[in-house]
């Protein structure tokens, strides 16, 4: 039992995650992509 709530868990951290992640990937990139410019 413990390990389908571990799985489980994994998952939504996984799913939720993943598109915070990329946004903050994003957001960085942007970041330092214009950072430069402006510099």
């Amino acid at each position: 039992m413990m390990r389908v709530l571990a799985d489980l868990h994994r998952t939504v951290i996984y799913t939720v995650g993943t598109p915070i992640n990329n946004t903050l990937c994003l957001l960085i990139a942007e970041q330092a992509y214009i950072l430069p410019i402006i510099i």
